[in-house]
C-alpha cells in the first residue's frame, strides 16, 4: 500500500465491534504498528512461532484512530446473534457522529450445528422476530453520509459447518449484488499462507480456519500468523476506503 494511502487510511474514524477474535485482530494490527510493553519490549504474543521472514512492524501502520469494542462486556461478549445485529445498530444510531467507517462481525460459535442464522438472517420474513438484512439496510439508509462495510462469518477448525457456510455464501452474493464492501474473514482464514483450501476436521469437506492460524484443536482465536494476516487485511481494507485503487 503507498505510504499516502497508508496515511489517509490512518486518519480514518473507525469503529468495529466483536467478540474475542475481534481482540486477536486488534493484538495484530498493535503488533504491526510495533507496540512495546512498558519495559520497551515487544510482547511475546506479536511474534510467537513466526518465522524471521514473517515478522513485519513498522509505527507507520498507526491503526489509533480505529477503535475496537466488545459486542457487549465481557465475559458475555458473545450475547448471541441476534444481539450482535442489535446492539450494532444502537451503536451506530447513538454514535453515528463519532465515525467515518462503523462495522461488526458475527464469530464461529454463531454458526454450530443447527445454528437458524443462516435462514434468518437473510430472511426478510416480516413474522420472523429476529433482526436481519434489512435492519442494516435500514441502517445505511438513515446514516447515507457512512460506511458500513459487512463481514462473512469467522470459522474455526471444527467450524465450518453447513450453517457458517450457507451463510458466508448468502453474504457475498448479497455484496455482490448490492455492490457492498465485503471483508471476507472466512475466505482469507480458510486459505494457507500458499493459497491452498483448509476444510473442517469433522470430515465434512467444508471451509473451516487452517491450523496455521491457530494453536487450538478445534476452536477458532488466531496465533501470531493469524492475527497479522488479519491486521494487514484490515489495512487493505482501509486503504480502499481511503482511496487505493489497488496495485
Amino acid at each position: 500500500i503507498p505510504d499516502t494511502y497508508i496515511q489517509q487510511a490512518a486518519r480514518i474514524r473507525s469503529l468495529f465491534r466483536h467478540a474475542s477474535v475481534g481482540a486477536n485482530i486488534k493484538n495484530g494490527l498493535d503488533c504491526l504498528r510495533g507496540i512495546t510493553d512498558q519495559n520497551g519490549r515487544r510482547p511475546d504474543f506479536c511474534d510467537r512461532g513466526l518465522s524471521p521472514q514473517e515478522i513485519l512492524y513498522n509505527s507507520k501502520y498507526d491503526n489509533r484512530s480505529w477503535i475496537f469494542e466488545f459486542h457487549s462486556p465481557p465475559p458475555g461478549q458473545n450475547p448471541g446473534w441476534w444481539n450482535k445485529v442489535n446492539y450494532f445498530v444502537q451503536a451506530v444510531d447513538q454514535n453515528a457522529h463519532l465515525y467515518d467507517v462503523m462495522s461488526f462481525k458475527f464469530g464461529y460459535v454463531d454458526a454450530q450445528i443447527g445454528s437458524d442464522i443462516d435462514n434468518a438472517f437473510f430472511s426478510r420474513n416480516p413474522r420472523d422476530p429476529y433482526p436481519g438484512i434489512e435492519d442494516i439496510e435500514a441502517l445505511m439508509q438513515r446514516h447515507p453520509d457512512k460506511i458500513i462495510p459487512l463481514w462473512t462469518m469467522g470459522l474455526a477448525v471444527a467450524i465450518g459447518t453447513p450453517d457458517s457456510t450457507s451463510f458466508n455464501e448468502q453474504m457475498r452474493e448479497y455484496a455482490r449484488q448490492n455492490n457492498v464492501i465485503l471483508m471476507d474473514i472466512a475466505d482469507i482464514l480458510s486459505h494457507r499462507p500458499d493459497g491452498s483450501p483448509c476444510f473442517d476436521n469433522q470430515g465434512r469437506g467444508l471451509p473451516a480456519l487452517c491450523t496455521d492460524y491457530t494453536e487450538e484443536v478445534n476452536g477458532g482465536h488466531l496465533n501470531a500468523r493469524g492475527s497479522l494476516r488479519m491486521a494487514k487485511a484490515y489495512w487493505l481494507l482501509m486503504a480502499y476506503i481511503a482511496g487505493w485503487q489497488g496495485p
